[in-house]
């Protein structure tokens, strides 16, 4: 650990620049020599057989089995001496798998992934060790590349021995950093890996393997999909940029994802508008005959999702890209249709099996539906896992959107409006639009997805990217769907306020009471959202409503009887500090001030003395807001500045005073 965190901190050459110069003049003699003798011993004009080694497989000024083949020399350096050493015990040296153990390998990796770690961090730098360092790496990027997905296969042959593995055991830690490693090497070598086809294959391979395995956790599979999400920087052969090859692999795993989704459980607004790909239509044909289970077929479509869904966004967050390759990615086009296609369907996932549920028989609700692979109660039960993923997907590509994001604003704002709508208890929905809900969500036909508080959370942060992204306009065009958003996000927050939900159990929730706190201050945070975003063209009629809303808060929030227990944890009167701000200093629409100042003031006059630091420093700020706008400040009479004469040991020398007076 201590040489991951040196290396992390300094690189693997410490900042020497003269050992840096050393290692490239004796590179640049290595590299000379080299050409010479391949000269004398074959002539230049000789041809070597195709297929057959050149005379320098170096791609920087760095030979990789120069430095491998190094430890016999006198002057060896720690930094040969590292190297080596993580090729040797992560299977770069020789053919076979790495015989160390899964701790060694995991440690090897971890100190490989710091020293990448910070080459990739630095690389806009000019220093010499940097250089040496990054070309130190390049030249034995194939060695090292090959040996982790050798390392890699081995760990997963252990793991198939193993009935079960927990996140905590060491294969899949190993796993995990093998992985991390990699993808750090691929983003530093880029496109000198696109004539390596064969070697980017046996990554691809193996990376899905660990994606979809039935025995990963999520942090190897995170790491597997950050891995494959720097694939398209190597480029291709045919040339073919990486930008356009990132587009057509986000493309390319969101028709397969749509593809399984339609195949598993048949929408009838999908249609046969995404087909399957080569490798998912085979897939799929093995689920349908070799698992007729549904518990199993519930196993493997949840790991497709899940996985699926984790490579997406490691694309679309560029995870393990540095600085350089981000801005390269900056002019990719990201298809925004099909992700916004994914995620309704996605979102609309639980309606459909919820509905599916109540019109098939009871006997007939495990046998898979017509067309597809589920099962009414199998669908039911990864209906809100299918919709959290749909939710992250679609917070990832609205936060994508940049200066374009107003010619998908009125889809982006109906999608978010329709998943907090479809997942606010009925109560809310009620009172803000009566004729929207039916029937069949009373009595014996009640459905339940919708009381999941996690999943009310999720569908209002969206509504928070959604109001990020697209900006004041989301008020000027869309009003009417603002209004109904504002009053869902206020219904959301004042069923927490007054544990409703706790009484009513015709109207019970899914959620513990952390649960309630993060929904409590989400919905805060929004409303404070809505104001800083918005600013004057917000309706006269909404802003009047967060004010009432942000005064009933203040109210209850001064009360000592802990009427609303959610209003008491610290991470809420943040939120509220914040929403408070936000009111006192944006305009109404006619440009009228706020009169919340005084209100404002004596709340955060108590909760300055508040025990968490956190919500006392918040205080303190809100009242240096409060008495700048309460009290007309003229400008200084006094100013005090520094003495331009060098300090001494007269104190009284140190500092003079200027008298401004006007006039004068």
């Amino acid at each position: 650990q201590s040489m991951q965190a040196t290396y992390l901190r300094r690189g693997l050459l410490k900042g020497d620049v003269d050992r840096a110069e050393e290692l490239i003049s004796k590179a640049e003699k290595n590299n000379a020599d080299g050409g010479a003798s391949s000269q004398q011993g074959g002539g230049v004009g000789k041809r070597r057989k195709r297929g057959g080694a050149s005379g320098n497989k170096s791609v920087g000024i760095f030979n990789s089995k120069d430095i491998v083949n190094s430890e016999s020399g006198s002057s060896i350096g720690d930094e040969v001496l590292v190297m080596s050493s993580l090729n040797r015990i992560l299977g770069g040296s020789s053919k076979e798998t790495s015989i160390f153990s899964c701790d060694i390998v995991k440690a090897a990796a971890d100190v490989l992934m710091s020293i990448c770690h910070f080459i990739n961090t630095n690389v806009h730098l000019t220093s010499a060790s940097v250089q040496v360092e990054h070309d130190l790496i390049i030249g034995m990027h194939s060695q090292l590349l090959n040996g982790i997905v050798n390392t890699m296969n081995s760990i997963l042959e252990i793991m198939q021995t193993k009935d079960l593995c927990d996140e905590d055991d060491v294969e899949v830690e190993a796993l995990s950093s093998c992985c991390k490693a990699a993808a750090r090497i691929i983003s530093i070598v880029g496109t000198r890996l696109s004539r390596s086809a064969k070697l980017i294959e046996k990554i691809k391979s193996t990376s899905e393997i660990i994606l979809f395995h039935r025995k990963s956790h999520e942090a190897a599979m995170r790491s597997s999909a950050a891995l494959l999400a720097t694939l398209p920087l190597v480029g291709n052969m045919d040339g073919v940029p990486p930008q356009k090859l990132w587009t057509e692999f986000v493309q390319n795993k969101t028709k397969s994802l749509c593809a399984v989704l339609n195949a598993f459980f048949p929408l009838q607004r999908s249609g046969s508008k995404y087909s399957a790909v080569e490798g998912d239509q085979a897939w799929m044909e093995c689920v349908k005959n070799d698992i007729p289970t549904q518990t199993d077929r519930l196993v493997e479509f949840q790991r497709r999702i899940e996985g699926t869904l984790l490579l997406l966004l490691s694309l679309l967050n560029l995870d393990s890209y540095n600085s350089k390759t981000q801005s390269a990615m900056a002019h990719a086009a990201v298809p925004i249709n099909e992700l916004l296609d994914l995620s309704e369907f996605m979102l609309a996932f639980p309606i459909a099996a919820e509905t599916k549920y109540f019109s098939t028989k009871t006997r007939l609700r495990d046998i898979s539906v017509e067309n597809g692979l589920l099962s009414p109660n199998g669908a039911m039960m990864v209906a809100n896992m299918v919709r959290y993923y749909g939710h992250e997907l679609f917070d990832s590509c609205v936060s994508s959107l940049q200066s374009n994001s107003l010619l998908y604003g009125k889809r982006i704002i109906r999608v978010a409006f329709a998943s907090l709508h479809s997942c606010s208890s009925l109560v809310v929905n009620k009172a803000v639009d009566p004729s929207s809900v039916e029937k069949q969500h009373e009595g014996k036909k009640r459905r339940w997805l919708h009381c999941s508080i996690e999943l009310r959370i999720k569908a209002i942060k969206s509504i928070k990217t959604m109001i990020l992204a697209i900006g004041s306009n989301v008020v000027i065009t869309q009003t009417t769907i603002v209004n109904k958003i504002l009053k869902l996000v206020i219904g959301c927050l004042f069923e927490q306020i007054e544990m409703q939900s706790f009484t009513d159990l015709s109207n019970s929730d899914w959620g513990a009471m952390k649960d309630r706190v993060l929904l409590t201050e989400i919905c805060i945070d929004v409303l404070a959202d809505f104001i800083s975003v918005c600013i004057g063209f917000l309706p006269s009629s909404s802003r009047s409503l967060i004010d009432s809303v942000a005064t009933t808060c203040f109210d209850a929030l001064s009360k000592k009887n802990n009427s609303c227990p959610t209003l008491t944890f610290a991470c809420v009167k943040i939120a509220l500090l914040k929403l408070a701000t936000n009111c006192i200093c944006a305009p109404y629409y006619d440009g009228a001030a706020n009169t919340l100042a005084s209100v404002v003031h004596d709340v955060s006059s108590m909760l300055r003395f508040d025990r968490n630091p956190k919500v006392s420093s918040t205080a303190y700020s809100t009242l240096c807001v409060c008495n700048a706008l309460m009290a007309q400040r003229a400008p200084p009479l006094v100013m005090t500045t520094q003495s331009s004469v060098a300090p001494s040991m007269n104190h009284s020398s140190a500092s003079n005073t200027d008298l401004i007076s006007s006039g004068e």
